[in-house]
């Protein structure tokens, strides 16, 4: 028989946007696990390593005031958050003792190294973790996510990834969209009402495989999609192209 806490049963009996909004505030301010854990190829979190962890929840707490001042309804490339968060004082660390951290072997793969342990590598991916796993499920935001492989290449600088294909599953998370639920949850609005949007864009698939837009601008998530299987053909234009289609199959993405 599962035990709710009160925090549980609270949630529960409260209007869906209110159950999100104390589902969320609980994860930040008591969430047991570190998210941290799920960036399973830097090693040495059960070890020594795992005793100069930071406090999960001081590192929640900043990207929740960062995340709060991202305008609502626009999307946003995670980089440019990455940076905003460093240039407007929003900094955290994941580890007091980068040296117990590493990549592959404890001794030549330390964090510890000049140039190993950086931002992008520790915080940048504690972030995406947060993001993607958090962050998106419960509405907060909406994502625009590719296949990890090749996504990002800032990590082969680090000795011990020469055999790594991505250093973390969340490396394909490009964009975010903070939404109307999200200013609701993280209290920057004071109600919520639901409702669909209209779309925003049409389109046209031609005999030729030509796609042509007609009305409209692609967001960041519709043109992940589209580079996935067709490639530019001209303004408003895309060519569906076999390679790309193949190689997103072959990826996991599914052809409806």
């Amino acid at each position: 028989m599962v035990q709710l806490t009160k925090t549980g049963r609270a949630a529960l009996e409260a209007p869906p946007a209110q159950a999100l909004r104390e589902l969320w505030n609980a994860r930040v301010t008591r969430g047991i696990i570190d998210e941290f854990c799920r960036i399973d190829t830097i090693k040495g979190q059960k070890g020594k390593g795992r005793k100069g962890l930071t406090s999960p929840e001081e590192r929640r707490l900043t990207i929740k005031s960062a995340l709060a001042d991202c305008p609502v309804g626009r999307w946003v490339e995670v980089g440019e958050f990455s940076r905003y968060m460093r240039a407007g004082g929003f900094q955290f660390e994941v580890t007091r003792d980068p040296w117990g951290l590493y990549i592959c072997d404890p001794q030549y793969g330390s964090l510890g190294y000049e140039g190993y342990g950086g931002w992008n590598i520790l915080q940048e991916r504690y972030l995406l973790c947060l993001l993607f796993e958090y962050a998106a499920p419960l509405g907060v935001i909406d994502i625009a996510y590719e296949h990890p492989v090749g996504a990002r290449s800032d990590f082969h600088g680090q000795w011990g990834t020469d055999d790594l294909i991505f250093l973390s599953r969340y490396d394909g998370l490009r964009y975010f969209r903070f939404t109307p639920l999200g200013a609701f949850v993280l209290g920057r609005a004071e109600h919520y009402e639901s409702g669909e949007e209209a779309p925003a864009v049409s389109l046209t698939v031609l005999p030729n495989r030509q796609i042509r837009i007609d009305q409209g601008d692609l967001s960041p998530e519709q043109k992940l999609l589209l580079e996935s299987f067709a490639e530019p053909g001209g303004t408003g234009l895309w060519l569906l192209h076999e390679g790309r289609a193949i190689k997103s199959v072959e990826k996991g993405a599914r052809i409806a």
